[in-house]
């Protein structure tokens, strides 16, 4: 089913977008395939707390969003104030650990001011590993 969404959408975005356009057809329809999963799986199975699943998918959502906003800054403003920097392989990889960090750094931010659960268990797993 996920391939009759997918080729679709891959024509009539790649010609538009590129490559670009390729990664947001998969993107959309991986999203799609997981939505109908995840309805399928719940009226099978009953005790999936749907609420649950819910608040902590929009609370990342926001916070990953956050970051891809900062991210997307951060590479105009590159692009625009040293653009040579890009122009080289090493110039490239400086540019995505900084904004990629500066991304993750936002989305933790982010997420611990939404109270992500998530967090918590992340740390008290890290703690547990030392």
């Amino acid at each position: 089913a996920a391939v009759l969404l997918n080729v679709p959408l891959m024509m009539g975005l790649a010609p538009v977008m590129g490559i670009g356009g390729l990664a947001l057809a998969i993107s959309i329809t991986a999203t799609a395939e997981v939505l109908g999963l995840a309805w399928s799986l719940r009226r099978r199975i009953r005790s999936i707390q749907g609420a649950s699943i819910a608040d902590t998918a929009w609370r990342s959502a926001v916070a990953a969003g956050a970051g891809a906003l900062l991210m997307l800054g951060g590479l105009v403003v590159v692009e625009r104030v040293v653009p040579a920097l890009l122009e080289h392989g090493i110039g490239r990889l400086l540019v995505l650990a900084a904004v990629g960090g500066a991304g993750l750094a936002i989305f933790i931010l982010v997420a611990a001011a939404l109270r992500a659960e998530e967090l918590g268990r992340l740390s008290g797993l890290l703690r547990r590993r030392r």
